[in-house]
């Protein structure tokens, strides 16, 4: 990579180190207030500082985006971050004083604070490493701004109570010096920043003003719409968790306490593995995905209500896939919009967002008083489906983006090398021929295919026609072929195929075909009598190409049948497939180490299909099992999972 993920360390942590004061404060001040005041204006006291911290961002958002334009980006972070030092000695005036007016007035200087330099500090994501760091840098800010959420939340719940206000104070004056400290080490390539054009500083006006002039920007305001709708369904999220929880569910608030931290956990993972994921470019086919994904999550858990282990479970995926769905469009801002204009953008998309996060609060009080807090989950899955599907219909699924995504995705997993690839290249179509190890071998095969040729795969029925792998499918062109694991009955269905596999070579287009169709028992591969390779290669148009492929290092695995009498089960084995990736994020499990060798096999193929169909499965198997092929030491990684 050209850009260097280390040089963007310090915005992270400064990032972060802000988010959890924030957060700290707001939490603190809540609980020492409502000791103060008593338990009966305890929605009031919660309901100013909540105000308190959204309130500068509808109104002082213009200027934010003036400072971004007219200032050094970095010299307004270091000066926000020492204001901070300056306004958590005002907290400890208020905390110490026991005055609950200058708790609260701290509070909304923090949310001033945070309002001023929020676009600045942003805005350092594309002068720190370029475009082709926007999305790693903006999964990985959004991922640093969630764990200080959640961090600065426990942190404040396991002190309150348990430790001296003094205490107390020297840790949120400390934290704001640390983030100070840590915003001097900042190093940008920041342009002379110029005088820019003098945008008003009436919020009213600079809403509209900056619409009309977004409009001019395709897609600007969609963007900005899109993440209005992430923010304002996360608020509603938050909302309806501390009244579900409770009353619906009768969960403690320790309970409650826990499923929230999971939201927030998801969304950083989501956000980290989405910005991972998109590697150097802005993946906007991840936002169609991550919204639809999200929404129906939210209609599974309106329409099967569920508690415990699930509904916490439940509440992390939809976290988890609205990462997916708010990095990209963090991402298109910093790769589209100018570079006088990026302070004054992301203002605007501040205010915005927070106009909506204070429509949330209104629309979660009608839905909870009139239909009950379970209804805000049909509601938001139904907002989440419409906004990806109506306002991104032109992301709509571009297959080698999405495969190019979802090859980084894999690894996290699999250390993948590939052999022989140059024998893809050239005129004429490709039928390539590979062998079945593991269930997992199609995804990782068909993701790296997708670098040089697109192959129009077979798939078995058993999962051509499972919701939502079928939609999948169908996007790929698949043709559906019988379980060959189901007996016999399919083999007689499966030899007229050879025909659609012929009408699509001679139309120019490339397939893949599993000659076995199965996946093999024992490590071995085993052709035996199927006939759909053999059928083709004997009548191969001319001009076609046939590839020998070889996949090794899945033999073994959780996805393939080693020890087992049966084929593991998909679903089961693709969320255990999740978990380890995931894992691999903290706990740096060894990579699993795949082989994928390409062979042009045409001449040998031909021949041996002229002899008949045993000697042509004969020369297949022996291909696939031939000595010293494999490179790996299978029981080095044979409890991989």
């Amino acid at each position: 990579m050209t850009f260097k993920r280390r040089r963007f360390l310090p915005l992270f942590i400064t990032n972060y180190l802000g988010v959890l004061n924030d957060n700290f404060l707001k939490t603190v001040a809540c609980f020492a207030c409502v000791a103060w005041v008593g338990r009966e204006r305890e929605g009031m006291v919660v309901s100013l500082a909540s105000a308190a911290l959204v309130l500068p961002y509808l109104l002082f958002s213009p200027l934010a985006g003036r400072l971004a334009t007219v200032y050094r980006k970095r010299q307004v972070v270091i000066h926000a971050k020492w204001v901070e030092i300056a306004i958590m000695g005002v907290a400890s005036a208020g905390l110490l004083t026991r005055s609950t007016g200058i708790v609260l007035l701290s509070i909304l200087l923090m949310g001033l604070q945070s309002a001023l330099f929020s676009p600045s500090k942003y805005g350092l994501i594309r002068d720190i490493g370029g475009e082709e760091g926007v999305s790693y840098a903006s999964g990985t800010m959004e991922t640093f701004a969630f764990t200080g959420i959640l961090t600065g939340t426990l942190l404040a719940s396991l002190l309150s109570g348990n430790v001296s206000i003094a205490i107390t104070c020297l840790l949120l004056a400390g934290i704001a010096v640390a983030g100070w400290l840590c915003s001097l080490t900042l190093r940008a390539n920041e342009r002379e920043p110029g005088k820019g054009q003098r945008e008003t500083l009436d919020p009213v006006r600079f809403t509209r003003e900056m619409y009309r002039r977004a409009r001019a920007t395709r897609g600007l305001n969609r963007v900005v719409l899109g993440l209005a709708v992430f923010w304002m369904t996360g608020a509603m999220i938050q909302l309806m968790l501390i009244v579900y929880c409770r009353g619906d569910l009768g969960m403690s608030d320790t309970g409650t306490g826990i499923v929230m931290s999971l939201a927030a956990v998801g969304i950083g993972a989501g956000c980290f593995l989405a910005g991972v994921a998109s590697g150097k470019r802005v993946r906007s086919g991840l936002v169609p995905l991550g919204g639809v994904a999200t929404g129906v999550l939210l209609l599974v858990l309106y329409l099967f209500p569920a508690g415990g282990y699930l509904f916490a479970g439940g509440i992390f995926l939809v976290a988890f896939c609205s990462g997916f769905f708010k990095v990209p469009l963090d991402a298109w801002i910093q790769a589209r919009a100018g570079e006088r204009e990026l302070g004054t953008v992301l203002a605007y998309s501040n205010q915005v967002s927070f106009l909506f996060i204070l429509l949330a609060s209104g629309c979660f009080g009608l839905i909870e008083r009139y239909a009950g807090a379970r209804f805000v989950f049909l509601f938001l899955g139904c907002v989440m489906i419409l906004v990806a599907v109506v306002l991104f219909p032109g992301t709509w699924v571009k297959t080698r983006h999405v495969a190019g995504v979802y090859r980084r995705v894999l690894s996290l997993r699999y250390r993948v090398r590939v052999e022989g690839e140059q024998v893809l290249r050239g005129e004429g179509a490709r039928l390539v021929l590979p062998n079945h190890e593991a269930l997992v071998d199609p995804q990782i095969l068909h993701a790296h295919l997708y670098r040089y040729l697109v192959a129009r795969p077979l798939i078995s029925a058993r999962y051509f026609n499972t919701w939502p792998l079928g939609f999948l499918f169908r996007r790929l062109g698949a043709i559906a072929v019988p379980d060959l694991e189901r007996g016999r009955a399919g083999v007689e269905v499966v030899a007229g195929l050879w025909q659609a596999v012929i009408e699509a070579l001679l139309a120019g287009t490339h397939v893949l075909l599993y000659p076995s169709g199965q996946l093999t028992v024992d490590g071995t591969e085993r052709v035996g009598n199927k006939q759909v390779a053999w059928q083709v290669c004997r009548r191969l148009p001319a001009g076609t190409r046939v590839i020998g492929t070889r996949v090794r290092g899945l033999w073994g695995s959780s996805w393939s049948r080693a020890g087992r009498e049966r084929t593991p089960g998909f679903l089961s084995t693709y969320l255990k497939g999740i978990g380890v990736m995931l894992s691999n994020l903290v706990f740096f499990i060894p990579r699993r180490e795949v082989w994928i060798s390409f062979h042009d096999i045409t001449d040998e193929a031909v021949a041996a299909a002229s002899d008949g169909r045993r000697a042509f499965n004969n020369y297949l198997e022996r291909f696939y099992n031939l000595p010293g092929a494999d490179p790996l030491t299978r029981v080095r990684y044979f409890f991989y999972p």
